[in-house]
């Protein structure tokens, strides 16, 4: 537990000491991959111009933007881009545009690109409210964003490419996932009734019409729910009555199913593809960071969840591969400031904030290392909410082959990199930007 204490201290202190910066360029240009390469899918990424690009196999780069700007006292005023979000199928791509304008108001936009066509439309603009989380429904039609509200609450918006933006729940924090037809979601609202006693809750909500439908289960400290559609269950972290705290299934009738764990702390977690494993991270409730021991449970026995041993005893992330039951995981490393190289393959000692990558086997229970680097700040911002975020974005290719990064390649510059999870290469270059997510297909 001291390595684990020592890590969250230093990882609170460098979220909550420096802020997110991005350098942008005056006039936008295409990146040029160090490396061109095939392989399935597409990426996106912001650049360090601050525009959004979509890598292509072999390497073509496609520009959505081309208007990033930092320059306020231009005519069109400061302009930037965030949320980059694939749709279910990849054949389109949300994001958030923020324009400061010259006499001091500001305009938000939601905005969809489409691949096949380059058309792209905006569904939702707002003097007011700015979108700062996109999620699509998985059947496309709809996105799920949320924005600040007119009091502490945060606004939960669903819209659709033809239909308005509406708000259809409001809370803070609010986290969620949605069910597979897309006509429903599952929110965990409100933190944890220990210390939000009056506000914490769990509910379906549906977007449609009827009011949300309130769980009977006390939530404890996580953020997302996880989803196993196949069997129809929901992982939640809390208790039941008065009983210890812990991880559970719960029925898409919001019926309390098995407890899978027990829990301690903060949680996080997620099914593997399968369905046959979930993964769980648990560490200190502290604000910032979230660090702490990753463990794995395997399900096969419905009734009989069984833990296999500790993975890593201090973990900043996860996510499952796609295609398999392989786990990519973030561990904390600190290296010499004296070293100057982004990425490496072999350990490093302290000093600077790098993570290392490693990828976990649960059939063999093994860990194989991958990559060392380190993380631009929209990563690490990213990363406060990643079990949010992998419910709607992902860094690996759908085929389960390799994975892409945000890496610091020096002071003043930052670059996308893709890694085959194999380790037989070294990691390869395909663009400059500061974060990036791989297609669903």
């Amino acid at each position: 537990m001291k390595k684990l204490g020592g890590i969250v201290l230093i990882l609170s202190w460098l979220i909550t000491g420096c802020g997110i910066k991005v350098t942008l360029n005056e006039a936008p240009s295409a990146p040029t991959p160090v490396r061109v390469v095939d392989f399935q899918g597409a990426i996106t990424f912001i650049g360090i111009d601050g525009n959004i690009q979509i890598v292509v196999p072999g390497g073509v780069t496609e520009s959505v933007t081309l208007d990033a700007s930092i320059f306020a006292e231009s005519p069109d005023g400061l302009i930037t881009y965030r949320e980059p979000t694939w749709s279910p199928d990849s054949g389109q791509l949300a994001y958030v545009r923020r324009q400061s304008l010259p006499n001091h108001g500001e305009q938000f936009d939601l905005l969809i690109y489409d691949r096949a066509t380059g058309s792209i439309s905006t569904v939702f603009s707002s003097d007011t409210y700015f979108p700062f989380y996109l999620y699509w429904a998985p059947d496309g039609e709809s996105i799920g964003f949320l924005t600040s509200g007119d009091g502490p609450d945060l606004n939960l918006w669903v819209t659709g490419r033809t239909s308005d933006a509406k708000v259809i729940d409001q809370g803070e924090p609010y986290y969620w996932t949605w069910l597979s037809d897309g006509s429903t979601l599952f929110a965990h609202i409100g933190g944890s009734v220990d210390s939000n006693p009056e506000a914490a809750r769990l509910q379906f909500v549906d977007p449609v019409s009827s009011p949300p439908s309130r769980v009977s289960f006390s939530p404890l400290s996580f953020q997302a729910p996880a989803l196993l559609e196949q069997e129809g269950q929901l992982a939640v972290v809390g208790r039941v009555d008065q009983e210890a705290e812990g991880l559970y299934t719960l029925s898409f009738d919001g019926e309390v199913l098995i407890k899978v764990a027990d829990t301690e702390g903060k949680v996080a977690f997620d099914f593997s593809p399968s369905g046959q494993y979930l993964a769980m991270v648990s560490g200190p409730d502290i604000p910032g960071f979230h660090v702490g021991k990753l463990v794995v449970m395997d399900l096969g026995d419905p009734q009989g969840p069984r833990m296999l041993p500790v993975v890593d005893d201090a973990v900043a992330a996860f996510w499952w591969s796609p295609t398999e039951d392989r786990l990519l995981y973030l561990e904390p490393w600190l290296a010499p400031e004296i070293d100057t190289q982004s990425v490496s393959f072999r350990s490093q000692e302290d000093a600077t904030l790098r993570f290392r990558a490693q990828m976990y086997d649960p059939q063999v229970d093994q860990s194989e290392p991958l990559v060392t680097f380190k993380p631009t700040q929209e990563f690490i911002r990213v990363l406060r909410y990643y079990d949010q975020y992998s419910r709607s974005a992902s860094l690996w290719s759908p085929d389960g082959s390799h994975i892409v990064f945000s890496a610091v390649e020096s002071e003043n510059g930052s670059g996308i990199f893709v890694l085959d999870v194999e380790g037989k290469d070294p990691p390869f270059q395909v663009g400059e930007g500061i974060l990036a997510y791989w297609s669903g297909r």
